[in-house]
């Protein structure tokens, strides 16, 4: 835009223009042109003045999609803004496009571009084959705002950009719908899918309902980066797999560690593309990935050559194939809410002003606190969130989705994700972050914990099972919780042990266990152990590892969905800081030098997750039966007994019982009969133990059976 004129369009009827007072004089012979002709337009109204600029409002009675607007006065030409438009009602009902083609279409004779974007006026494919010759061609307009072209022959392995011309302005980018890459998003890559790595292991059988879910959350990078270990392919997709796998010490790690574990659900950080690694050189930075580049190709920089658009893709596929094989299933971490940065979106490069929200101003809105967040409720974006999540289940044969922000994704949105995804998997898992953050998508449609019943097959993270448990995150670390000391939130504990869903002293926060996340550590905040650090800080080093050992162990044998972080089950350390998202390896990655002298750790854990599968009544979700098959029993030093009182649910046995003592006391508990040992700090016991009185050591929890 000029100095002295500027105009837009505030909708397809109303041009708002802004013209020096220098051109005062001839206001009256202001021209509208599209494609160059001149057309009918009001008389201008005077809407302000502002400084050294009259600002008027003009109408024009129709509106070409695709025209070339411009305004004249005297020997000033400049094109009118046309973007706006593209936030009105208006897009969605006229340029809706329905098809499943956007992007490329191989084939060995020919490839099908195809990019919406309804204000270009023209739109081209850049192609770059093999011998680095870059051929342009010109895409046609089709319906619903679709720029189609045609290009023969075999393009397999050929990079490819898009570009478009709106306000005069030429753009290029990569693909918004791109699926393969070359390094750092430089080109968007045409590939033979048919061509990739084909699945070998047996399908695992579908998820029955979310409480039968064991979730561990890890980063790619974070599972094996740590260099005293004989992972070759370190830090990458291939390493989180390798099998043989142990520390310098003798410790199990990556997949070895996580078999002998027996989580049923890898929960990966970010693995699709984001933009702050250099993915040619990844050990200079460091990030988790909630930086979003392109939402359905892989991060390059866990890849052995991120040059080759081929290789993430083989790769990531080796390692779900590896994981289903040894029947773990692999969730993904999705950033659906915001990106990196607006400019740099081939969404706003392409087609500006329509993929992020803003308000009526045209100020992004930032509920995020990222910059911006996605317009999911607008149906082409909303489209595209949906068969980016159909496209990593059909491609990759994932099983699930933890979203990030998910209270920012409208609720409409979220529920067509999970409809349109079981329709080509069974058994898949979706949940995420329902908070509310403050963003101008009302409240009444935002995927948030508060609206969980719009979304009634999507779990969220419950954040008061973690704070009635460990004590709040982020405001004051010294915050405790019961499992940390503060005996008053004794009741509280017993509704989080009850999955908030039922009305036990707060009112029930689910309508059934399914729905709650429960956990204490995951990426963001601090670790369990560096909370415990602080509530606790005149605990002995061995004290805060039994502590952290024994809320671990709660999450596990609490109703609901039970969620563990990287290190968790050994008490891993950030050395007291709050977010790591940055910070390096070093406080991120999984320590294995810790191993051999935690193993007690692990073995606790590990026999925990056993007992969690192999009793049913330990996953059950409805909150009728679970309120009416479990009673409490308060002990000395702020013990608690949970009974298991349905005879019928807990068949061969007639009594069921976990007893906790969070205390530094040792608690004595008179059985009055005789019952078997079933769990304690050592573990599943080896041999069959009888007693009729307990002696509960301090910071553990005893699990004990009456046949």
């Amino acid at each position: 835009m000029s100095n002295n004129l500027n105009a837009k369009f505030l909708n397809i009827n109303t041009i708002q223009l802004c013209v020096n007072h220098s051109l005062h004089d001839f206001i009256n012979h202001i021209e509208i042109l599209c494609n160059d002709e001149k057309i009918e337009t009001s008389e201008l109204q005077k809407k302000e003045s502002k400084d050294n600029f009259d600002i008027f409002i003009v109408h024009v009675q129709s509106f070409l999609f695709g025209g070339s607007y411009k305004i004249k006065i005297q020997d000033e030409i400049e094109f009118i803004d046309v973007t706006m438009i593209m936030s009105e009602k208006i897009i969605d009902e006229k340029f809706f496009y329905d098809g499943d083609d956007l992007g490329f279409t191989y084939s060995k004779k020919e490839t099908i571009f195809k990019l919406w974007s309804p204000l270009a006026t023209t739109a081209t494919v850049q192609i770059i084959n093999k011998r680095n010759v870059l051929k342009e061609y010109v895409m046609t307009r089709e319906d619903c705002g679709v720029f189609k072209a045609v290009v023969k022959g075999n393009l397999d392995g050929y990079r490819y950009l898009f570009s478009t011309t709106i306000n005069g302005i030429k753009r290029v980018s990569t693909d918004p719908y791109a699926k393969a890459s070359t390094a750092n998003s430089e080109y968007s890559a045409v590939i033979d899918f048919a061509k990739t790595y084909q699945f070998k292991a047996k399908t695992l059988e579908p998820l029955k309902q979310y409480t039968d879910a064991i979730i561990y959350e890890a980063s790619v990078r974070d599972l094996t980066s740590y260099p005293q270990t004989n992972v070759v392919n370190k830090g990458k997709y291939l390493g989180v797999v390798e099998e043989n796998r142990t520390s310098s010490d003798g410790a199990l790690v990556g997949l070895e560690h996580l078999i002998k574990l027996g989580i049923t659900h890898l929960q990966l950080l970010p693995v699709e593309d984001f933009w702050t690694i250099d993915e040619l050189d990844p050990s200079k930075k460091y990030n988790w990935g909630y930086d979003p580049a392109q939402y359905n190709v892989l991060e390059g920089s866990y890849s052995s050559n991120p040059n080759d658009p081929y290789c993430r893709v083989n790769e990531f596929k080796q390692l779900v194939d590896k994981l289903h094989a040894n029947k773990i299933k692999v969730n993904m971490d999705v950033v659906y809410n915001h990106m990196y940065e607006v400019d740099l979106s081939a969404f706003e490069k392409l087609t500006p002003n329509y993929y992020f929200r803003r308000d009526k101003n045209g100020v992004l809105s930032n509920g995020s606190f990222c910059g911006n967040e996605l317009a999911s409720e607008r149906k082409m974006c909303s489209k595209f969130i949906v068969d980016s999540c159909k496209f990593w289940i059909k491609e990759y044969n994932v099983d699930g989705f933890r979203f990030d922000l998910m209270g920012l994704i409208d609720v409409d949105t979220m529920n067509s994700i999970v409809d349109e995804c079981l329709k080509i998997k069974e058994g898949l898992m979706f949940y995420g972050e329902g908070w509310d953050m403050p963003s101008i998508l009302p409240s009444s449609n935002r995927a948030t914990i508060f609206n969980y019943e719009k979304t009634p097959k999507i779990a969220h993270f419950n954040d008061v099972y973690r704070d009635i448990v460990k004590g709040r995150s982020m405001d004051d670390m010294t915050e405790k919780g019961f499992l940390t000391g503060d005996e008053t939130f004794l009741e509280g504990f017993k509704y989080a042990l009850l999955g908030t869903c039922t009305n036990y002293c707060f009112n029930q926060k689910f309508s059934n266990a399914n729905f709650s996340i429960n956990y204490v550590e995951c990426h963001d905040n601090e670790t369990i152990f560096d909370k415990i650090d602080v509530t606790n800080k005149f605990d002995s080093p061995r004290q805060k590892l039994k502590r952290v050992s024994l809320i671990t162990q709660v999450v596990l044998l609490s109703h609901g969905v039970p969620f563990i972080h990287m290190g968790q089950e050994i008490g891993l350390s950030k050395f007291g800081e709050h977010n790591t998202y940055n910070l390096g390896d070093r406080f991120n990655q999984f320590d294995y030098s810790k191993m051999e002298d935690r193993k007690w750790m692990v073995k606790s854990i590990n026999d925990c997750i056993k007992i969690r599968k192999q009793f049913d009544f330990l996953r059950i979700n409805d909150a009728e039966l679970i309120k009416n098959s479990i009673e409490f029993e308060n002990i000395d030093n702020c013990g608690l007994v949970i009974k298991y009182i349905n005879k019928e649910l807990i068949k061969p046995y007639s009594e069921f019982k976990i007893i906790i003592n969070p205390s530094y006391k040792t608690t004595y508990y008179d059985l009055g009969d005789y019952y078997q040992v079933l769990y304690n700090e050592a573990g599943i016991m080896k041999d069959e133990l009888y007693s009729q009185s307990l002696m509960i050591n301090p910071l553990t929890l005893v699990i004990v059976v009456k046949k």
